[in-house]
């Protein structure tokens, strides 16, 4: 059955593919379907940053507190 599932992959996916994705589920000791599945997805993925986030702007600074305060209200 898990052998029928792979084959459908190869109406989504190329060949090729779909056998890179069955050499990785081999070399990783994961036969199953779902890891093929897992593994067509993650190859389809662009290993590059989200262009968002490469031009992400400088994070605000954060300024000091006074938690002197805090210290009174737990020692009560």
């Amino acid at each position: 059955m898990e052998f029928l599932r792979v084959m459908e992959f190869c109406v989504t996916h190329s060949l090729d593919e779909v056998a890179a994705a069955v050499e990785q589920a081999m070399t990783s000791g994961s036969l199953g379907s779902g890891t093929v599945s897992y593994l067509l997805r993650a190859n389809r993925l662009s290993r590059e940053p989200a262009a968002v986030l490469a031009s992400a702007p400088a994070c605000p600074t954060v300024q000091d507190r006074d938690l002197s305060q805090y210290d009174c209200f737990i020692r009560r």
